[in-house]
């Protein structure tokens, strides 16, 4: 599958995963964030090669790194540089295909966002299970994907 299909696809997922939040939680900073996680995940796998959304989530991601730490977020920020520099020590279609690397970055990717925002008990782990949402759009595109 190439970036338009996994965009495309991305949105789809984030605008159902939007519906279901604001649905469950009536809760508009849950539902942007979360669709935001949806769509950012639908596309995070290809970060192991010079893709597109490469291209586009590294600055972003490199400046929002330094916001975070200049804001007193050492932990977050510290996981965000995580985020952003394992994928492009991975082969393409290793353990960022793979369902394992889904339940870790996703775990990684929950923790970071709860740690900046208030917490409910419904909300500690939708940004996790958003962003699974994205991550497993994205290797159901691509039909090939891993256990392990």
């Amino acid at each position: 599958m190439n970036y338009n299909g996994h965009r495309n696809g991305g949105i789809v997922t984030s605008v159902a995963v939007a519906s279901v939040v604001a649905f469950y939680t009536h809760n508009i900073v849950a539902t942007l964030i979360s669709a935001v996680s949806a769509f950012i995940f639908a596309l995070y796998p290809d970060m192991d090669i010079h893709s597109t959304p490469r291209k586009k989530f590294l600055p972003i991601g490199l400046i929002s790194v330094i916001v975070l730490y200049l804001f007193g977020h050492h932990l977050e920020s510290v996981i965000l540089v995580g985020l952003l520099i394992v994928p492009m020590t991975q082969r393409h279609r290793g353990i960022m295909h793979s369902i394992l690397g889904m339940v870790l970055v996703s775990f990684a990717w929950n923790y970071m966002v709860s740690g900046l925002l208030p917490t409910t008990e419904l909300n500690g782990y939708l940004y996790g299970v958003s962003a699974i949402a994205g991550y497993l759009t994205h290797l159901l595109l691509d039909t090939h994907f891993r256990l392990v």
